[in-house]
C-alpha cells in the first residue's frame, strides 16, 4: 500500500533519499532546499511511499500572496505514477493553491490534467554524456575547430567571487538575451535576480567565467547534484561570441563536472528551430522532450474573489 507523503521545510534526511533516487537532479538536493528558503519561499517534499520507503519524490516550492497561492516543482518524478498525480491534485485542493507549474528539468515525464490548463509548451533539452570516452570528439568539426582556437588564443576558466561575479554574469546575459531579441526570437521575462545569489552561496550552484588577459568574455551559472548538472543561465559579450568563449566555457566546465564524477551535463532547453539549439546540438548533446504545464486548481469560490479583485484593481487604476 502506497502512502502520499507531503513533508512542509523538509528535513535533511527526507531531501537525501529524494536526492539518492534521482542523484541527477538538481534540484533534490538539501542545498537547494536552503536558496528557496532563503528566498522566503515554502519547500515542500512531495512522494509516495511504500511500507515506510520512498520510492520516488520531488521537491517544490510554494510561494503565498495574499489571494494566489503557487506551487511549483522544477522536476516532476520520472516515474510518477496516477496515484501520486491523483494525490497532487487532492494536496493542492488541501492547501489551496491556485496555480500548479509543473516541469520536467532532467526527467521528462508525461504530465496529466490536474486542473484547468493556461499553459502548456513542449521543447527539447539537450543533455551532454559527461561519461562519454572522449567528450571534445563528440563535438561537431566546427565546434571543435572554435575551441582549438579559443585554447590558442589563450582564453582560460576562472571561479569569480560571488558578488562580482553575479554584476558581470547579469550583464552579459542581457547582452546575449538582447542578440536573441534582434533574431526575432521569444524570451520569457523572469523577476528572479535574487535567486542566482541564493543558490550560489547555498551550493545549490556555481558560477564560471570565460576570461582573456582580466577581459570577461562569457559567464555560466550551474546548478549541480551528485550526478548532474544542469545550466541554469549563461551570458557572453559580443566579442566572445566572436572569440569562441561560448564553445571553450562549455567544454571547459563539462570537463571540470566530470572530474568530480558527475554523469550528464544538461544544457537546458530550446526550440528545436532556434539558434541556440543549434549550437546546444553542437556540443555533442543528445535531444530529450521537455514539457511545462500550468494548472488553475483554485475553486470556483477562490477564483471569484481573484477575478474580482483583479477588476476592482484595474478600475481603480484607470
Amino acid at each position: 500500500m502506497s502512502n502520499f507523503v507531503a513533508e512542509k521545510d523538509p528535513s535533511d534526511s527526507i531531501c537525501s533519499d529524494i536526492e539518492d533516487l534521482a542523484p541527477q537532479i538538481p534540484y533534490y538536493t538539501k542545498e537547494y532546499r536552503d536558496a528557496l528558503q532563503m528566498c522566503r519561499k515554502i519547500a515542500w517534499v512531495l512522494g509516495l511511499e511504500t511500507d515506510g520507503r520512498l520510492v520516488f519524490g520531488c521537491l517544490g516550492e510554494m510561494t503565498v500572496g495574499k489571494l494566489r497561492k503557487q506551487l511549483h516543482i522544477q522536476s516532476t518524478p520520472s516515474d510518477a505514477s496516477e496515484e501520486f498525480w491523483s494525490a497532487l491534485g487532492e494536496f493542492c485542493r488541501q492547501e489551496r493553491v491556485t496555480t500548479l507549474s509543473l516541469g520536467t528539468i532532467g526527467t521528462c515525464p508525461d504530465i496529466p490534467i490536474i486542473g484547468r490548463v493556461f499553459s502548456h509548451k513542449v521543447r527539447c533539452e539537450y543533455w551532454v554524456d559527461l561519461q562519454a570516452p572522449d567528450i571534445e570528439m563528440a563535438l561537431r568539426p566546427q565546434q571543435r575547430r572554435v575551441l582549438r582556437k579559443a585554447r590558442a588564443r589563450g582564453l582560460e576558466l576562472r571561479v569569480p567571487p560571488i558578488s562580482s561575479g553575479l554584476a558581470t554574469h547579469n550583464l552579459l546575459s542581457e547582452q546575449s538575451l538582447g542578440r536573441r531579441r534582434e533574431r526575432g526570437e521569444s524570451i520569457p521575462v523572469f523577476d528572479d535576480s535574487y535567486i542566482p545569489q541564493a543558490l550560489i552561496e547555498t551550493g545549490a550552484a556555481r558560477i564560471y567565467e570565460c576570461v582573456l588577459e582580466e577581459e570577461v568574455l562569457g559567464s555560466v551559472i550551474i546548478t549541480v547534484a551528485k550526478k548532474g548538472v544542469h545550466g541554469y543561465s549563461a551570458g557572453y559579450s559580443r566579442r566572445g561570441m566572436k572569440l569562441g568563449a561560448a564553445v571553450f566555457l562549455s567544454v571547459a566546465t563539462f570537463q571540470s563536472m566530470r572530474s568530480e564524477g558527475k554523469s550528464v551535463f544538461n544544457l537546458g532547453d530550446a526550440p528545436r528551430d532556434s539558434g541556440l539549439a543549434v549550437f546546444k546540438r553542437g556540443l555533442g548533446s543528445e535531444e530529450h522532450e521537455s514539457l511545462s504545464k500550468s494548472f488553475d486548481t483554485a475553486s470556483p469560490a477562490v477564483r471569484f474573489i481573484i477575478n474580482g479583485y483583479s477588476s476592482l484593481s484595474q478600475i481603480l487604476r484607470r
